[in-house]
């Protein structure tokens, strides 16, 4: 070891260097992890959007006062989505937050031909 003159402090590279590299593997660790809940989240709200959207649909097509009636403009299938009709008749509180830019995305919430929840663009599953 070299003696240190009086005054004279700091770091010398060699442990500045092995702090960095510590630093970078964790960082290396931590930041794909958080990545994945990020996108696992996204993931959760979609499907969470989805089936309270489908509840209701299913609710209002069963309390419509005209037979086969769907919350759609025109009523019929397939269609997309009016939020008003069920938020109007208290089948959802509010619009769903991943229909416009939230947790889950910016999606258009549709009605297809047997009657099952769908949205453009289409969910593939995951998350980048």
């Amino acid at each position: 070891m070299v003696k240190r003159i009086r005054g004279e402090c700091g770091f010398t590279l060699v442990e500045l260097l092995v702090v960095l590299a510590i630093l970078a593997i964790m960082i290396a660790v931590v930041v794909p992890n958080i990545v994945g809940f990020l996108g696992r989240g996204k993931s959760s709200a979609y499907i969470a959007d989805r089936d309270t959207i489908q509840a209701a649909a299913d609710a209002y097509y069963t309390q419509a006062t005209t037979p086969n009636r769907w919350p759609t403009s025109a009523g019929t299938i397939p269609g997309n989505i009016v939020f008003t009709y069920l938020v109007d008749q208290n089948f959802l509180r509010e619009e769903p937050q991943s229909s416009a830019a939230g947790r889950g995305g910016t999606y258009t919430w549709g009605i297809d031909a047997d009657g099952v929840i769908s949205s453009t663009p289409a969910y593939n599953g995951s998350y980048p």
